[in-house]
């Protein structure tokens, strides 16, 4: 009795959050392509992408290792960086990577793993104004590269 009493809990649970989780694909979506244009801002070169997913306020750090470094070196990058970054020539190699995950999601915050040639980033995102902005990057290059200048 106790183990119909466990599965009818369970059961329940499950078609509780079920109507949940369909309702936050729209927010998936709109969180995932707030990353997916920070990566194409620079795989094209065009900075509006960068505007209109990076907030101004966004604190961004990454690490890289020099070729034959041993260790990792920190760099920050600010908002002025990012979105003038662009201008130089489009970093896009044949076959780089280009996904973006979202890993957890609520009201007004969401968390995110960027993959591209540079390497991964794990990103916060904030709802402001009814639009999901990156507020925070850490990132770290692939191991035996350079910083992506």
């Amino acid at each position: 009795m106790m183990r119909m009493k466990s599965l009818v809990l369970l059961l329940s649970l499950v078609a509780a959050v079920q109507p949940a989780a369909a309702q936050d694909q729209p927010e998936h979506t709109a969180i995932r392509q707030a990353m997916l244009d920070y990566i194409d801002g620079f795989y094209t070169g065009d900075s509006t992408l960068l505007v209109r997913s990076v907030s101004p306020e966004v604190i961004k750090y990454g690490y890289w290792k020099a070729d034959g470094a041993d260790t990792f070196t920190g760099e920050p990058m600010s908002y002025q960086e990012i979105v003038h970054k662009p201008t130089r020539p489009p970093r896009e190699r044949p076959g780089a990577p280009r996904e973006a995950t979202v890993l957890d999601a609520e009201a007004q915050v969401a968390s995110g793993k960027v993959r591209a040639w540079w390497g991964i980033d794990y990103i916060l995102l904030a709802k402001e104004n009814g639009r999901w902005m990156i507020r925070q990057v850490l990132w770290q290059g692939p191991l035996g590269t350079v910083a992506p200048n």
